[in-house]
């Protein structure tokens, strides 16, 4: 007997021979809800200002950032460091000690800081490059808006109200006085007196072992 004739329609390797690649499902990428492209394009922007800023600060463009590039910046928005405070800011994020900040170094000190919970990640440098990322124009200023913003990033919403009424003076009847501008010496000694809440000796040791795991991941 002859071999039986294929059914109609056949395999879906049959059904789909042919056409175009656009016919095919769509791509996952396709299916981001809208809070994943938020979050997609707040990533981006983020990637972009980083990079605007370690080109600011690579004014030789070596792809380093060394201490006099650092020293340098730090006068033009209007903050005089004191001896050795630069060197020092390098030397807490110098992962292969050269002496300077490359743009591996620069990225991952910066999402290392943001995603602390411990505490224990340096802050001097990350100050500096959170600072400039709001100060677009390098005017040595930003704006309340841009403060509130920082704020609202580093704590949330439910903690904005209480940060931003620590910082800011208030009027007679409540409200926060006419615009400022609030220079990088305010901002960091502001930021400064943010502590993590007191923790057990337990707590301690799993935040410092976290920790030691985060940069041996990196």
């Amino acid at each position: 007997a002859g071999a039986a004739e294929p059914k109609r329609g056949g395999s879906s390797s049959r059904r789909t021979a042919g056409r175009p690649a656009t016919a095919m499902a769509p791509t996952k990428a396709l299916a981001q809800t809208p809070a994943e492209l938020r979050e997609t394009w707040s990533r981006q922007k983020e990637l972009t200002n980083l990079k605007r800023v370690f080109g600011t600060l690579d004014t030789d463009r070596d792809g380093q950032v060394s201490e006099k590039e650092l020293h340098a910046a730090l006068v033009r928005i209007g903050y005089r460091p004191k001896p050795g405070e630069v060197a020092n800011m390098i030397w807490e994020v110098d992962e292969n000690c050269d002496g300077q900040v490359g743009w591996e170094e620069f990225q991952a000190t910066f999402h290392r800081y943001i995603s602390d919970q411990t505490g224990l990640e340096p802050r001097e440098l990350f100050q500096v490059v959170e600072f400039m990322m709001h100060d677009v124009d390098q005017s040595g200023t930003i704006s309340q808006d841009e403060l509130m913003e920082i704020l609202f990033a580093r704590f949330g919403k439910d903690q904005l109200a209480e940060k931003t009424k620590a910082f800011f003076p208030k009027t007679a009847d409540g409200g926060v006085e006419g615009e400022q501008a609030i220079s990088f010496a305010e901002f960091r000694q502001f930021m400064d007196t943010i502590k993590p809440k007191r923790k057990t000796n337990r707590e301690k040791a799993l935040a410092v072992g976290r920790w030691q795991l985060g940069r041996s991941e990196t």
